[in-house]
């Protein structure tokens, strides 16, 4: 049987994130794993030409605010599916960051140690092709080396 001591789960919230985790842990009690879970809170663009005036800075700074308590509350949300863990017997922790979701399960793939990662697919599609994947999932599989479980939105 592999061993997967280390098991990254990319979560966005989602219903289909969950169903995630869930096989997360089923792998993790059978493997005596850790799980992180990763959520990335995707960077608001700001145009460039709103910051010359200072009704609009004021908007933005309105926005960071905005953004800061977002956080507060996914990390809440996150915690409880830690908390679930918890209940399972297995060590699992969370993770936030900011940034496109793409580069910063990259980034955390490459800063630690991951033995499986399991993911939800972005896009509900009945056809089961590769290039249905979201562009996310597409590029983690393209650059990791460790094996990869995706999972649909459906529990079967």
């Amino acid at each position: 049987m592999l061993e997967y001591k280390n098991i990254l789960v990319p979560h966005a919230g989602t219903k289909t994130g969950d169903i995630a985790l869930e096989k997360a842990i089923d792998i993790a009690k059978e493997c005596n794993g850790k799980i992180t879970i990763l959520n990335v809170v995707e960077s608001l663009t700001i145009p460039l030409d709103l910051i010359s005036d200072v009704e609009q800075k004021e908007k933005i700074n309105e926005l960071t605010y905005t953004s800061r308590s977002f956080k507060k509350i996914i990390f809440k949300k996150m915690e409880k599916h830690v908390l679930r863990c918890k209940r399972e017997k297995v060590d699992a922790v969370t993770k936030i960051t900011h940034g496109n979701p793409d580069e910063e399960i990259l980034r955390f793939y490459n800063d630690n140690p991951v033995d499986l990662i399991v993911m939800a697919k972005k896009r509900d599609s009945d056809q089961k092709t590769f290039l249905k994947l979201g562009s996310n999932t597409r590029k983690i599989l393209e650059c990791v080396t460790c094996p990869i479980l995706i999972v649909g939105n459906k529990k079967e």
